[in-house]
């Protein structure tokens, strides 16, 4: 009997772990794979199924950051395996839906504007208010949205949100800062 081609059958093991929600197994396996020549073109599979797997993979990781959105490993994994199989759409996803999930998280929001700071700023406020749709009450991506705003030019909205991020968290420094900057 003919040997499999242990690349391949490397390949399709670490998306179907994927698929299975064991994350750090699959992100290991695939980094492993995506060092080997052939890796951007699936190993000689056919762009269909090779799309399949990768998409399949993908989209049961980002189910796993439903189980429990404020955990930090299922949205890293995300990110990783999406950086890896080089899906822009699921980074992007990746780094939108783990603010969402943690809004207050400085560190997570640093992360966003990082990654889309080359964006058009009206896609970014459009972004942040999806955001504060799910913590409307929120006082960093509130705050957030009145930096943009100002930077947009309409002054009146900027404060208007400022004020409200303020009176969410009266000892948040992030609304002070923004407020200063726009008197």
């Amino acid at each position: 009997a003919k040997q499999p081609d242990v690349v391949i059958w490397k390949y399709l093991k670490a998306l179907v772990i994927a698929c299975q929600a064991r994350g750090p197994e699959a992100v290991s396996l695939l980094e492993e794979c995506s060092r080997l020549d052939g890796f951007e073109e699936g190993f000689g599979l056919p762009d269909d199924v090779n799309t399949l797997a990768r998409a399949s993979a993908l989209n049961h990781l980002q189910f796993e950051t439903t189980v429990d959105p404020t955990l930090t490993e299922p949205w890293e994994n995300l990110a990783r395996v999406a950086e890896i199989l080089n899906s822009p759409d699921f980074i992007d996803r990746s780094v939108l839906g783990r603010w969402k999930a943690n809004p207050e998280d400085y560190d997570v929001y640093k992360k966003f504007e990082a990654h889309f700071q080359e964006k058009d700023l009206d896609e970014t406020i459009g972004l942040i208010e999806e955001v504060l749709e799910e913590a409307p009450d929120g006082c960093l991506p509130r705050a957030v949205l009145g930096a943009k705003m100002q930077e947009k030019g309409k002054t009146a909205l900027a404060i208007r949100h400022l004020k409200k991020a303020h009176d969410s968290d009266p000892k948040a420094w992030i609304p002070h800062l923004y407020l200063g900057r726009v008197f």
